[in-house]
């Protein structure tokens, strides 16, 4: 699935490359450099997000239906704004325990695997990231707007 394959890319890469202390995950063709990326805080993790919720149409069509765990966690937690895994950034430590956290879940439940990596990418963040990330405006712009600012560090288109 090449969505997870970049997920393992990135987690490849940053095992090789122990001298790198942060780092930005973004999408190649559609997310846009606004400000200095590396003033950020060590112990966070940057996300993008998407004017919507965990109750979006699009996401309960591309959350695997065996997967009842994850569906049932949406639904109790609809309120919850949409994470965009089209940018996520952070210190190379908390980025990996994500990274590893994601592709644990991804392999041990191979027989509900989502066609799509944004439910799963938002299930962990919930789950196992609360606290401990950022999202909103500072971080990126709202998705699909094509809207520059002097606030956030990244647009996305």
């Amino acid at each position: 699935n090449p969505y997870f394959q970049r997920w393992i890319d990135y987690r490849d890469w940053l095992i090789k490359n122990k001298d790198v202390n942060y780092v930005w995950l973004v999408d190649a063709t559609d997310v846009e450099l606004l400000k200095n990326p590396f003033n950020i805080h060590k112990d966070i993790i940057y996300v993008g997000y998407e004017n919507a919720t965990l109750l979006s149409s699009w996401l309960r069509a591309n959350t695997h239906k065996k997967d009842l765990h994850m569906r049932n966690f949406f639904a109790e937690n609809k309120r919850c704004t949409l994470l965009n895994c089209g940018v996520i950034g952070g210190h190379r430590d908390i980025v990996l325990e994500f990274l590893n956290k994601l592709l644990t879940y991804y392999y041990l439940n191979y027989s509900i695997r989502s066609p799509v990596d944004m439910p799963i990418f938002n299930y962990i963040m919930y789950k196992h990231f609360g606290g401990r990330y950022i999202t909103g405006k500072q971080v990126v712009t709202e998705f699909k707007k094509e809207e520059y600012n002097e606030f956030s560090i990244w647009k996305h288109k």
